[in-house]
């Protein structure tokens, strides 16, 4: 089974895959809010298009959500989050693209990429660099994020990426703050992240997906 690099790029950062050892069954899936809804519809089509089995949606809480049954798509996901450098350099530009989708930030003076893996986001930053898109990696909170200013690198990277993130034309003054852990971060960057499904929020009925196993 193939999955698309911006695929994978997009599942990596917005993507969930689970084993449930009492219903014995393998699940991935992710959501986005109502706002986003073109950004679900682009994955989620691209995720049906490899998986013809079953599968679940629904819309809890102004987000959209799907979840499909498959041991192999499960399989390939695990690997992509524990080696994701491995597969941004199967092709970088579709890896970037999907995971900026997932968690990425784009306003009109900075474009913003969040991840708790700080090798990931140097990878990235050195391959931006050598397309003549200036960055650098900072923390932020808990995490850290890729930081991309100037009109010059936002055109740039726009040009060589092909994001469809929702493009923010104005954001709130914000005053910075330092927490405990990481730099400061501004809110609006980081309020705009989507909050992780909370796995166990409801009890799914055994399925029979020996066909995918």
């Amino acid at each position: 089974m193939y999955l698309e690099p911006r695929l994978k790029g997009f599942l990596y950062a917005d993507g969930w895959a689970t084993y449930n050892k009492a219903g014995q069954y393998y699940e991935v899936g992710f959501q986005q809010s109502i706002s986003k809804s073109s950004i679900y519809k682009y994955y989620r089509d691209k995720l049906l298009s490899i998986h013809k089995g079953y599968y679940k949606e629904r819309l809890r809480n102004n987000k959209l959500e799907i979840k499909i049954y498959s041991k192999k798509i499960y399989t390939i996901l695990v690997d992509v989050k524990r080696n994701p450098i491995k597969y941004f350099y199967e092709n970088p530009i579709e890896f970037l693209a999907g995971l900026t989708d997932g968690d990425g930030s784009i306003m009109d003076t900075e474009i913003a990429i969040y991840d708790c893996n700080k090798a990931l986001l140097n990878t990235i930053c050195t391959f931006l660099k050598e397309n003549m898109i200036r960055c650098r990696v900072n923390p932020c909170r808990s995490i850290w994020r890729i930081r991309i200013r100037g009109r010059e690198s936002i055109e740039k990277f726009l040009t060589l990426i092909p994001v469809i993130t929702r493009k923010i034309t104005h954001v709130p003054r914000v005053k910075p703050r330092r927490l405990n852990r990481g730099g400061p971060c501004r809110g609006p960057e980081y309020h705009g992240l989507d909050l992780p499904w909370e796995a166990g929020s409801h009890r799914l009925p055994r399925l029979n997906t020996s066909r995918d196993r």
